[in-house]
């Protein structure tokens, strides 16, 4: 019996803060498209409960493969342990790991996980391809020949890894969306903190030109950027828009920016309030004009460190702190009304701790600049194959050599130990997660007013203390606020009864 159903997976991956699970999985949805297209029955699962993905497996006879689309980290490691169960229940059905993990560490996640096929790059051809070779195959074996398709590892008969190389990006990322793969009622959300207004994340092109050492982007995609054609990203969206009436959409663009024409355009086809992410160096008078025209709401801003040394030489990201100051400076002048969110990294090999102590100096600096302007710091992640993560391993830090072994974030309280840092000690994983609470007290205006309000000024000037005196024994207060800052993120987000 030829096999004609195709079963897309993405785990979920909750973290404090995260809202993933309100995010379209657009790597399957891009995926699953092109496999209907070509004729094939997709059922996409974006979630973690196993009976309600084991429901849509079924029995499973009908299936080609099961495909994991995952990042690296926890994503990763539930895609695992999902492909570890599948393969048990049903030994017959292929499994297949896709996504950023898949293809910068492609040899390990086939030899130490439980798949039989890793897609290296973008997934759409690769996919039809795959699925027309495996449907007309008995794979009970799982030794199946797959050399005709490009873009994958696999192991052959004698179980030799073998791969067929990379494929390349197409320069038309077009591609049609079908939305009936999802409920999109699960993806339009309200947001406590914005008044209850509905939301929705919109996600228009691929790569950024820029070459930051610590960006996965740059490792991925070689520097080059793609982006929809206006008419197909206002074609893929204004409807949704429109018909589930959504008051604020969020690009998540890796840089909205690079091409301002096509931004200006792209948000004013929309015709929404917006956020996206923007470089400092791209601020200017024309810039601020257009985003006060086209209703910019919220902008992030990578500024990664407070020293020049660090952010240029470390991170290679090519902006000088003047240029920052200026960028906030304009920004409190022209575009008062739009929130910025500012993040930084903290612990990046090759970091002195006085330079990390920069860091805390000039977030406090822009605060004082701008009273909208919020600050965040995550610890340095090394994620696979970027320059910066190439760099931790040769000042000793043991890179996971078990796809299981992935299981790590930046936020404070992760598993990461930065152990490439010479001033690393066992209180430096404390240390830096205080830092990052610290930081998002730092804002001015938050909009609090009564006993809230009070509470704020007096935690944040309290956190100000703390960083310009590098204080950070009994910081109790500090841990408080994070507890009550998590339930609260939960409650604005709708996780919590009553």
């Amino acid at each position: 019996m030829k096999k004609n159903r195709v079963v897309l997976v993405q785990p979920m991956a909750k973290f404090h803060g995260s809202d993933a699970d309100k995010v379209p999985p657009y790597a399957l949805l891009y995926v699953g498209s092109a496999l209907k297209r070509a004729g094939f029955e997709v059922d996409l699962y974006h979630g973690d409960n196993s009976e309600d993905f084991y429901r849509i497996v079924g029995s499973g006879h009908d299936i080609v493969f099961v495909g994991f689309s995952a990042f690296t980290g926890e994503p990763v490691v539930k895609a695992n342990e999902m492909a570890r169960q599948l393969r048990s229940d049903y030994p017959c059905i292929y499994t297949v790991l896709g996504g950023y993990h898949a293809s910068t560490m492609p040899q390990q996640s086939l030899t130490t996980g439980f798949f039989d096929v890793v897609v290296e790059g973008e997934g759409e051809e690769t996919a039809v391809e795959l699925a027309g070779v495996l449907s007309d195959k008995n794979i009970d074996c799982h030794k199946c020949n797959l050399t005709a398709v490009k873009g994958v590892w696999f192991h052959d008969s004698d179980g030799c890894v073998i791969t067929t190389g990379k494929r390349e990006y197409s320069d038309n990322i077009d591609y049609d969306i079908d939305w009936s793969l999802v409920d999109l009622n699960k993806y339009v959300h309200s947001v406590g903190h914005l008044g209850g207004k509905s939301y929705f994340y919109i996600f228009s092109s691929r790569g950024c030109p820029y070459n930051c050492s610590f960006c996965s982007a740059a490792f991925l995609f070689q520097r080059r950027y793609r982006k929809e054609s206006i008419e197909h990203v206002i074609k893929t969206y204004k409807w949704i828009i429109d018909e589930y009436e959504v008051d604020l959409v969020e690009y998540l663009d890796d840089n909205f920016f690079v091409d301002l024409e096509w931004a200006k355009e792209v948000a004013s086809g929309v015709a929404r309030p917006y956020r996206a992410l923007i470089r400092a160096d791209r601020i200017n008078e024309e810039v601020c004009d257009l985003l006060n025209e086209t209703n910019c709401r919220s902008l992030f801003m990578g500024i990664e460190s407070g020293n020049d040394r660090v952010r240029n030489d470390i991170m290679e990201k090519g902006i000088t702190s003047e240029q920052i100051r200026g960028a906030v400076k304009m920004m409190a002048e022209r575009c008062p009304q739009i929130n910025i969110t500012t993040m930084f990294i903290m612990g990046i090999p090759g970091e002195t701790y006085e330079e990390y102590r920069d860091t805390a100096r000039f977030a406090m600096e822009l605060t004082d600049l701008h009273p909208k302007l919020l600050t965040q710091a995550n610890v340095y992640a090394p994620y696979p194959k970027c320059k910066s993560y190439l760099e931790a391993i040769r000042l000793g830090w043991d890179a996971p050599k078990h796809i299981h072994e992935w299981s790590m974030d930046s936020k404070p309280g992760s598993e990461i130990r930065p152990i490439w840092l010479r001033w690393y000690d066992g209180g430096t994983m404390m240390h830096l997660t205080l830092t990052g609470i610290m930081f998002m007290l730092l804002r001015k205006d938050d909009g609090f007013s009564g006993i809230k309000g009070f509470a704020k000024s007096v935690l944040r000037r309290m956190a100000r203390f703390r960083l310009k005196y590098d204080i950070y024994a009994f910081a109790a207060e500090m841990h408080t606020f994070w507890l009550v800052y998590k339930l609260w993120v939960k409650k604005d987000r709708g996780e919590m009864n009553g």
